[in-house]
């Protein structure tokens, strides 16, 4: 992919990208600042692209799952004392899978 040329506005350079049919925009001093940006931007998409490629998720435990979905949630359900007493048993009630990822699930 070819860097694009940066563009003089009033004191300022400024280029667009357009990665994967996004496009984004940065604003600098320098010419050269512009093309450097913009070159750190073409690596981390490569990056960010051979990285979901390669299938990598994030650690994500059930049991954090669910507790985040009582503090954004659960709370303001009819039945948010039912949903808190399940949070107090949660490991015995599902052991292993109480800490294993939710994409390994």
């Amino acid at each position: 992919m070819k860097l694009p040329k940066p563009r003089k506005r009033g004191s300022a350079y400024y280029i667009e990208l357009m990665i994967n049919g996004k496009r984004s925009s940065a604003t600098h001093d320098t010419a050269k600042e512009c093309e450097q940006g913009v070159a750190q931007k073409m690596l981390e998409a490569k990056v960010n692209q051979m990285a979901e490629d390669l299938s990598i998720k994030q650690y994500y435990p059930f049991k954090t799952l669910f507790h985040k979905y009582y503090d954004e949630h659960g709370r303001k359900l009819r039945g948010s004392k039912y949903v808190k007493e399940q949070l107090a048993p949660f490991d015995e009630k599902f052991g292993v899978l109480a800490d294993m990822s939710i994409h390994d699930i």
